[in-house]
């Protein structure tokens, strides 16, 4: 999980200096945006996946009987039939969800996610939150700054951009490798000519054509606004 402090000082220190060039625009919507980010990692199905995976291995190295049994081919068949582990199986596949894309990738844990971050979201985010400036001493310094939007506005935003976990959506370790020697000899994971690792300076290649975008679409506002 991310620093969401963190983010939210890089946040500060972004509009501070954009602000300066331009001091009209609605920056709430740019801390939502990296908020939503950063715990979209609470609703993505792969690390749910994951979980389960990592449930079931540490409840056989636990168990020493039935990680023996399992161990046995036609008794560990036995085993799991008396121990009801398909029953558990299912109750694993309805609480994580199911990496089959027929399936339910999301299942009852990230649903739950999904509501308790929404009420944490208009805490921080919306105006009619009641008694919101007895609320605001107790948030974290980094968000008691942030102008509040609509709570609808903030309903429309959530429901569009809290999504999974993308990698590309932050400067993490791109899919390229998974991890062990392959990632030592690739390319992607060697410093580059300017001493940046590789897959960095592909990230500030999206970067640098994201903010170009948002140059234009400022640059076209400005204009539809002086007709």
């Amino acid at each position: 999980m991310g620093e969401i402090l963190r983010h939210a000082e890089v946040f500060q220190n972004t509009v501070e200096k954009t602000a300066s060039v331009r001091p009209e625009e609605e920056y709430t919507y740019m801390e939502l945006g990296n908020f939503l980010t950063d715990v979209s990692q609470f609703r993505d199905p792969f690390a749910h996946m994951l979980a389960k995976r990592t449930i079931w291995k540490r409840a056989r190295n636990s168990n020493w009987f039935l990680s023996v049994l399992s161990a046995i081919p036609i008794i560990g068949i036995l085993a799991d039939v008396i121990l009801d582990v398909a029953d558990v199986d299912e109750w694993l596949n309805q609480l994580m969800g199911e990496h089959d894309p027929a399936s339910k990738r999301y299942g009852k844990l990230a649903e739950y996610f999904e509501k308790a971050i929404l009420g944490i979201t208009h805490v921080i985010f919306a105006n009619d939150i009641p008694k919101k400036e007895a609320l605001r001493p107790l948030l974290p310094p980094e968000f008691r700054t942030i102008e509040p939007i609509p709570a609808a506005e903030v309903d429309r935003i959530y429901r569009r951009f809290f999504t999974q976990y993308y990698p590309h959506e932050h400067t993490d370790y791109p899919p390229y490798v998974i991890s062990g020697e392959a990632r030592v000899h690739s390319r992607m994971y060697r410093r580059g000519q300017r001493g940046v690792i590789q897959f960095v300076e592909e990230y500030l290649q999206f970067l640098s054509e994201d903010l170009s975008k948002l140059e234009l679409a400022w640059k076209e506002k400005r204009g539809l606004s002086k007709t």
